[in-house]
């Protein structure tokens, strides 16, 4: 993270401050991982005057360094009914419908939904009517941090500036789990809160028996504050998510939003990884400090609202542990919520396809390479102009698909008054009459320096005049041509690559240039990479039969577990003559950085027989390693086309 992204306060934890620390990006893989506050003397010592209740809470206090094997007690179940008794509200839904949406529920190319953990399935939960406690993702230091070498484990001592950083006794002493209802609780003589699932705009819990319109139409961007964790990368995925409401039924059950599911404190999400959707279940223990303060993702508006924390803590647990949310890339978060694939541009790029300007920033070098390579050295097939990108963009913000920006430079990000290497949200793109604007979102939800410029209240004014909304205090406004000049690299990933869109004449010019504008049909396969000593570099092999009379543009795509480190692997295709051996036509290597965990390889081939084979790279695996082949084809040519997969042997 870049000194400016170190200024970024936690507004909600009083005497609170960031520090910078050096180092450096690499393979943009770190995105927002060095985020860290600093409590003062006054912060840790403060003790909270909320009144207490005569039944003691020391054991519901549950500490770090003791919670692996502590069971719950009567003690706590006494002061989490005093809580909830209060106003308690029936189901929204049967049990027989919770349970016919938990099974039913799908989205396109996907199987029935598997769970996560084998014995873990949310009905039979709620059917025990028992606080349920998770017993696969304890509250406990190692679903923080797995070392005190970590980062995140680094940065937490940091923060709590802790004099022993050689094990976790002290950091433990200093944080605690607690139940969204006891945190809440804490709070309730000041505001009288109670624990809500989910909050409308105007802090209004959800009716009794609420739609599905209503149940997504509550959540809303507005409601994200990015913590202490840097997890930019995943917290601008989940916003763009709100926007997208079919996906946000499907990845955030309805049923989570029940009063009698907040009782039990058993909430469940859905994953994607390696060609399936997982139903993953969770508690609702969450990390505080000592007075009650979450200090990761939450509301700061109404921090009685707990979908974003509880959401964090599912991904955590999906991809292992929290400290392997510190730092990433979009293309990885967007990939697990949603499944699907995914476009980088470099503005430098697009700057030289259109004026013939030099390639300046590194990455962008790099990938032209590339680029020139896989396109015959015409870049011009694959890399939009300036005009193609705003369209692009466009196309995807009306489409409700996710759009990502990002600069490396501190120094360009300065001069504009944005945070350097910090992942931020594309929200809208849109022209009125001559002005072609950006909307972007910073997942702080804290305000840019870009805001307090007179040139950028003059231009919001502008907009303002012609009917847009005033921006949120963690949003702002740009020029598209100031946009393309301020952020270096743009992620467009197409959430729902198998659904059907309209598209204007405009738009079939770009279908090489964008995954947007082509519905796809998907085809997958799963494997083992194995480690970097095995004889076996082959790993997946494939035969391919296309009848149709042009050449057909394809998208391969390999994905693997989520991961630190990703191996590249590269695409070799050989064309079948029939009685002469296969000849060898080319090898494709991803334009991706070696963080991806979706390698994406972008072919055209005429009518012919193939034979291709997925070949790892040098890589340092010491274990074997899951991964999926995707073949994403034009859904028109469906019957020109014959894919087998074959596990190669050798």
């Amino acid at each position: 993270m870049g000194n400016k992204c170190s200024k970024l306060e936690e507004s909600n934890m009083p005497q609170t401050q960031l520090k910078t620390v050096n180092y450096e990006i690499k393979n943009l893989n770190d995105l927002n991982s060095k985020n860290e506050f600093v409590l003062d003397e006054d912060e840790k010592s403060r003790v909270s005057s909320v009144r207490r209740s005569e039944v003691s809470r020391e054991i519901s206090n549950t500490s770090l360094a003791d919670s692996e094997n502590e069971t719950e007690t009567q003690e706590y179940h006494v002061i989490q009914i005093e809580i909830d008794r209060e106003e308690f509200s029936s189901d929204v839904s049967s049990d027989n419908d919770d349970e016919i949406e938990t099974v039913k529920s799908k989205l396109f190319n996907s199987t029935d939904i598997l769970l996560f953990n084998n014995n873990l399935d949310i009905r039979k939960i709620r059917r025990n009517k028992e606080f349920f406690r998770d017993p696969f993702f304890k509250p406990s230091i190692k679903v923080l941090s797995s070392s005190v070498n970590a980062e995140l484990a680094c940065s937490l001592f940091r923060s709590f500036q802790c004099k022993n950083t050689f094990d976790f006794s002290e950091l433990s002493s200093l944080i605690k789990w607690e139940r969204c209802a006891v945190i809440s609780y804490n709070n309730r003589s000041f505001l009288h809160l109670k624990n809500e699932f989910v909050l409308n705009e105007n802090g209004t819990p959800l009716p009794s028996n609420y739609s599905m319109y209503d149940y997504v139409n509550y959540f809303s961007i507005h409601d994200i504050f990015q913590g202490v964790l840097g997890d930019c990368f995943m917290i601008a995925a989940i916003m763009g998510i709100t926007y997208n409401k079919e996906l946000l039924a499907h990845v955030i059950p309805k049923d989570n939003a029940s009063r009698n599911n907040m009782q039990l404190g058993a909430y469940h999400f859905r994953f994607w990884k390696l060609g399936n959707w997982y139903d993953l279940v969770i508690d609702d223990y969450l990390p505080v400090t000592n007075s009650y303060d979450l200090f990761f993702t939450k509301n700061l508006t109404y921090q009685n609202e707990y979908w974003i924390p509880l959401f964090e803590k599912a991904v955590a647990k999906f991809v292992g542990c929290y400290d392997l949310l510190h730092g990433g890339l979009l293309a990885n978060s967007s990939l697990f919520l949603s499944g699907g694939i995914h476009d980088n541009y470099y503005t430098d790029l697009s700057f030289h396809i259109t004026e013939k300007r030099p390639i300046i920033t590194p990455n962008a070098r790099s990938i032209f390479k590339f680029i020139n390579e896989e396109f015959d050295n015409k870049p011009e097939t694959a890399i939009p102009t300036i005009n193609e990108l705003f369209e692009i963009l466009k196309f995807a913000s009306r489409r409700k698909d996710l759009i990502g920006c990002y600069q490396l430079s501190d120094n360009i990000a300065d001069a504009f008054g944005v945070y350097g290497k910090h992942q931020y949200l594309v929200s809208e793109v849109d022209q009125i009459k001559d002005i072609r604007y950006v909307k972007v979102h910073n997942p702080h939800n804290k305000l840019d320096d870009i805001k307090k410029k007179l040139t950028y209240q003059k231009f919001e004014s502008i907009l303002k005049s012609h009917g847009l909304w005033t921006s949120y205090p963690g949003e702002f406004f740009m020029s598209y041509e100031d946009f393309i000049k301020c952020f270096e690299g743009i992620t467009v990933v197409n959430l729902l690559p198998e659904k059907e869109q309209a598209l204007d004449s405009i738009h079939l010019g770009l279908i090489k240039k964008s995954t947007l504008f082509t519905r796809w049909k998907i085809r997958t396969s799963k494997g083992l990479l194995y480690p970097s000593n095995a004889s076996r570099k082959k790993i997946l092999k494939l035969k391919l039969k296309l009848t149709k009379s042009k050449p057909e543009y394809m998208i391969f795509s390999f994905c693997t577990a989520y991961m630190k480190t990703v191996p590249l692997v590269t695409l070799n295709i050989y064309r079948n003559d029939g009685v002469k051996a296969p000849k060898f036509i080319g090898n494709h290597h991803t334009i991706e950085f070696s963080g991806n965990h979706q390698q994406v390889f972008r072919v055209t081939l005429p009518a012919g027989e193939y034979t291709m084979f997925f070949e790892q790279n040098i890589n340092k695996l010491v274990n074997e390693v899951e991964y999926c082949a995707r073949i994403f084809t034009d859904i028109k040519s469906d019957n020109d086309i014959q894919v087998n997969f074959f596990e190669d042997q050798g």
